[in-house]
């Protein structure tokens, strides 16, 4: 019998999940943000088979905002945007759902704020469409450490 290597369990592994790579779903890491310090941008196109991931990575407790946008155009046949939705989840190191956005129709925009521990966290962006959708993403750190919600806009740079 051969003595077998770690690359030959791994290229066999590889083998005999390829059908996993045949799946419509794909799951894109767009970016791996490190440490969110102020604020982060970002913007691309999803579909009900594709989603964008961005993991970032809290050293203390904070405050952060996420805002989605759908950059998409309303069209005609589709008045109510049904199809060309976009949603933000924002998902624990574990994976598990902690808060997410609306369903964004066609030319707009929602956002939610949460407190969160220090640890890992990841946000996802999926569509609805089998078609590309365009999106917008802002995460958004607070820079201070206040409960008081009536200046909360004004805790965020602008940077």
């Amino acid at each position: 019998m051969k003595d077998r290597t770690l690359n030959d369990f791994s290229a066999r592994a590889l083998n005999r999940n390829s059908a996993f790579q045949n799946t419509r779903t794909r799951n894109r890491l767009r970016e791996d943000i490190g440490t969110l310090r102020n604020r982060f941008r970002a913007s691309g196109e999803v579909n009900k088979d594709e989603f964008d991931t961005y993991r970032f990575q809290l050293r203390q407790t904070a405050t952060i905002k996420v805002s989605l946008e759908n950059e998409e155009n309303l069209g005609f046949f589709d008045v109510f945007g049904t199809k060309k939705r976009v949603q933000a989840k924002l998902l624990n190191g574990n994976g598990s759902t902690l808060r997410s956005t609306d369903r964004v129709r066609p030319e707009g925009e929602d956002d939610f704020r949460i407190r969160l521990r220090a640890g890992t966290y990841s946000i996802r962006v999926t569509g609805r469409s089998e078609k590309d959708v365009e999106y917008e993403l802002e995460l958004a750190r607070s820079n201070r450490n206040s409960n008081d919600d009536d200046d909360f806009d004004d805790d965020f740079d602008d940077n």
